[in-house]
């Protein structure tokens, strides 16, 4: 009998996960998502095999990595703040607009067979800019489709589709890699931005109350006051830089 009640929990606990759906806003969004991050980890496979093909260098598959993710670390504790001073519907269209433009562009250089290194590295450092003004803004935004009643449940619906998406999307890079070319999968990675685009358009939301202005630095500030009095989120940063690193 114990045993029949925890599986019925686990159950209508594991279902629970997907009542953020019931939301029209949040279907949308999170439909187009899905779509666009496959692409994504598409690209980003593609990417690194076209770095090897360039160089065979191990260094410069590094330092195309580096660059992608260096500007979280320089941009980071600044570029949060931007996300609550514009309004955040308009500010994903933007990025997931300059980020299909960017994958099309690589796109264009790898099938004309001109793409040079330096072209993937600069590409991928813009890419990183865009990924770290993109991110906070998705975060927030889940939040304003999803309300406070269904945040928690909203947030880990949206790291399940990111996971899904990092194990689906390498592996059909490989694939169309192998049976048609890299060239293709940046051409699917921008054609998987037009979902998230028409969702973002479509999605309807209530207007956000914006902060009082005031300086990024001060908003790092005000953070980094509000971690030290929290324990759990201190630990969930602890975490998260383990498994980043």
């Amino acid at each position: 009998m114990t045993a029949t009640r925890m599986l019925r929990n686990a159950l209508h606990t594991f279902s629970h996960t997907f009542s953020p759906l019931a939301i029209r806003n949040m279907r949308l969004y999170l439909g187009g998502q899905t779509i666009s991050l496959v692409g994504t980890w598409m690209q980003s496979t593609a990417q690194a095999w076209v770095v090897w093909q360039i160089s065979h260098s191990t260094v410069d598959l590094g330092v195309n990595a580096m660059l992608s993710l260096l500007p979280f670390l320089v941009l980071g504790p600044w570029i949060g703040s931007v996300a609550d001073r514009f309004d955040r519907r308009r500010l994903l269209i933007a990025t997931q607009t300059v980020s299909m433009i960017l994958a099309a562009t690589l796109a264009l250089l790898v099938q004309s067979q001109t793409v040079q290194l330096w072209h993937v590295d600069l590409l991928a450092l813009l890419l990183g800019i865009v990924n770290t003004l993109d991110l906070p803004s998705q975060q927030t935004f889940i939040g304003d489709l999803s309300g406070k009643q269904k945040l928690r449940e909203a947030v880990v619906l949206n790291a399940m589709i990111w996971q899904v998406s990092r194990m689906v999307g390498p592996a059909f890079a490989g694939w169309v890699i192998g049976a048609i070319g890299v060239a293709l999968t940046f051409w699917l990675n921008a054609l998987s931005f037009i979902p998230v685009i028409a969702s973002l358009a479509l999605v309807k939301t209530d207007p956000q109350p914006h902060s009082r202005p005031t300086t990024a630095l001060n908003d790092f500030r005000q953070a980094i006051r509000f971690i030290r009095t929290e324990p759990r989120v201190q630990d969930m940063l602890i975490f998260t830089g383990l498994a980043a690193t």
